[in-house]
């Protein structure tokens, strides 16, 4: 990976490739600030990006990397998974045909749909942020003290905190296996139904800053997904709902009142969400 210096000022916490995925014409997405109403253009490059989103400080002027502990490896490990991601999801969109409402897909493109879900919810800075942060307060000085002595022994100790940092940042965002973050993500995607949707003729599905809209509720004394809504392209969203799939329009279709209740909370999440106020 590029370490040479942080060239990535602008980090993407939703991928650019996405991103291009609904723009009309050249490199503009049409934006809605909901606080306003108005709308704007901004370039996939300056859109849904922060400076230095997932770099961690060195905090030490003798640090052989300079300001930042590893500069760029979060960010060229994410593009390594976008790479993944992104022929899938234009492949899984493409199958949206008229006259067929929603399409299944294989197990292989399942899972790669639901790690690039995960994903999406992992590298988020509502998410991210707080998440790294209870995580770096959760750890023991019992536990950190024999890397805070290594660190001094190196003369290093000023940089302990941002290379702790950069070790859950890159367990937060990297890390896929079954028992991480995403993994748990994923793990509960796949056991739930999900369909790709095909959005009607006269509309398009539109897309958010935030462009994951999961629902969680608490189910043996833990939080669990218990839906999810997420457009992967204007004429495709991906959807993880109430009810079984086999059912679907058939003569004895059926869910049972928890899903529907989570499905109705989906539904009045999303138009909270969309509108931007409770009344």
């Amino acid at each position: 990976m590029n370490t040479k210096g942080p060239k990535k000022k602008k980090q993407h916490y939703v991928p650019k490739f996405y991103l291009r995925g609904f723009c009309g014409s050249g490199d503009t997405v049409f934006a809605l600030d909901k606080e306003s109403g108005g709308i704007f253009t901004p370039s996939v490059g300056d859109f849904c990006a922060e400076r230095y989103l997932y770099e961690s400080l060195s905090n030490d002027p003798n640090w052989y990397k300079g300001k930042f502990v590893y500069p760029n490896y979060t960010e060229d490990g994410l593009c390594e998974l976008e790479s993944a991601f992104a022929p899938v999801l234009k492949r899984v969109a493409a199958l949206c045909v008229p006259n067929a409402p929603f399409t299944c897909v294989g197990d292989d493109d399942a899972r790669i749909i639901a790690s690039f879900v995960a994903n999406a919810i992992a590298r988020h800075p509502s998410v991210f942020k707080p998440l790294r942060n209870e995580l770096m307060l959760s750890a023991s000085e019992e536990d950190l003290s024999p890397y805070r002595d290594l660190m001094r022994a190196l003369g290093h100790e000023g940089a302990f905190e941002g290379v702790a940092a950069e070790g859950v940042t890159r367990r937060l965002l990297l890390d896929t296996g079954d028992g991480s973050y995403q993994g748990l993500i994923v793990g509960e995607l796949l056991e739930m139904e999900g369909i790709v949707l095909r959005a009607p003729g006269c509309a398009s599905f539109a897309t958010a800053s935030f462009p994951v809209l999961p629902v969680v509720r608490e189910t043996g004394g833990r939080d669990r997904l218990s839906s999810l809504y997420c457009p992967i392209s204007p004429n495709a969203a991906v959807i993880y709902g109430p009810g079984q799939l086999e059912q679907a329009h058939s003569d004895n279709e059926s869910a049972s009142f928890a899903q529907l209740l989570a499905y109705t909370k989906t539904i009045a999440r999303f138009v909270l969400d969309w509108c931007g106020t409770e009344k």
